[in-house]
């Protein structure tokens, strides 16, 4: 259990440790939080060479605040869909590699003090979740 700010940066060093792409869902913007800046364009950058894609699954709530989200995404091996109103939450999950990290209490653009990533490493619940990822994938609408 990691939090904040650093639990953040936490994650991004496993993301480039892992090497794998990236599945997320529920994405709220989160990692564009301004206070993060300098911290995610690093990130961003060392994790260009390693040419992972992350796959967002984007609350309906993000596009209705910033239409050109996905468009102005830094990192631009990328790609999104958007889930259905009914499924907007404050909490999403990011897998990749063996691990599955849960977050709670995160905002539009914004990780609190308070935001707690669980982490969780195991192939067995990274490769049930992935499979799950796909369904959504399926079942949500790509962006016009």
């Amino acid at each position: 259990i990691v939090k904040g700010h650093e639990g953040i940066k936490i994650i991004w060093q496993l993301i480039i440790q892992e090497s794998q792409d990236v599945f997320s869902v529920g994405v709220k913007g989160q990692w564009f939080d301004p206070d993060l800046d300098t911290a995610r364009k690093t990130f961003f950058k060392k994790l260009e060479p390693t040419k992972v894609i992350v796959y967002l699954l984007l609350d309906d709530y993000l596009i209705k605040q910033d239409r050109d989200y996905v468009k102005n995404y830094e990192y631009k091996n990328r790609t999104a869909r958007i889930l259905p109103k009914a499924y907007n939450t404050n909490s999403l999950v990011n897998v990749f590699g063996d691990y599955t990290v849960f977050y709670n209490q995160v905002e539009y653009r914004k990780i609190s003090k308070d935001t707690i990533f669980y982490v969780i490493k195991d192939r067995d619940l990274a490769e049930s979740h992935r499979l799950w990822f796909w369904f959504m994938w399926k079942m949500s609408k790509e962006l016009k």
